[in-house]
């Protein structure tokens, strides 16, 4: 790749799992809840804030999602926690709607999500009680870097005991089923989904 700047840097980095110990996408089976890390949209909105499109929302919950955008905390820790108690996982950095979509198409399940059960920070409530429209962006936008993970209702408190040791807030947003992608309810209503979020190719 050429270009005239700002300077671009990309890093791959690849590394080595002991056999059975990796966590990947697939592994989802039916009746499992489906978690999630930390809070979810920030990213997003931060990026919205960057680039001065939230100007009704308060200039200190800008600040706080834009920082979220610009430094974004992957949940590492938790990740390796997770060996023996989730199922399947997926980082929340295409979107959560995506990201639940990708775990459920490599598990041949669907995912179903409660929007009202999707954890917010502050920050982000306040900036949908002024436009409910960003639940669009919320919910298909990406760049939280976040875990959304597949777990059996019987582990459910490992899950949260290894969220602790990880310090950080784990949310149960959902569960999976027979069948295929992703479905969204409100309230216990069905809904239209937002656009799913970014994808690759």
């Amino acid at each position: 790749m050429v270009t005239p700047g700002p300077l671009t840097i990309t890093i791959t980095a690849f590394g080595r799992v002991p056999r059975g110990k990796g966590l990947g996408r697939a592994g989802a089976r039916a009746g499992d809840e489906l978690w999630a890390s930390g809070t979810i949209g920030d990213g997003a909105l931060g990026l919205l804030a960057a680039r001065g499109d939230l100007k009704r929302l308060d200039a200190g919950d800008r600040k706080a999602l834009e920082e979220r955008y610009r430094l974004p905390r992957p949940r590492i820790a938790l990740g390796r926690q997770l060996i023996g108690i989730a199922r399947a996982a997926a980082d929340v950095s295409d979107g959560l709607l995506a990201d639940a979509g990708h775990v459920a198409a490599a598990s041949r399940l669907a995912a179903h999500i409660e929007r009202g059960w999707v954890p917010l920070s502050a920050a982000a409530r306040r900036a949908l009680a002024i436009d409910p429209a960003l639940w669009a962006k919320v919910l298909g936008g990406g760049d939280d870097y976040e875990l959304v993970i597949a777990v059996p209702a019987r582990r459910a408190g490992a899950l949260r005991a290894a969220a602790q040791l990880a310090r950080v807030e784990v949310t149960r947003i959902g569960y999976m089923t027979v069948g295929r992608g992703v479905w969204l309810t409100v309230d216990g209503q069905a809904t239209s989904l937002p656009r799913a979020g970014y994808v690759h190719f």
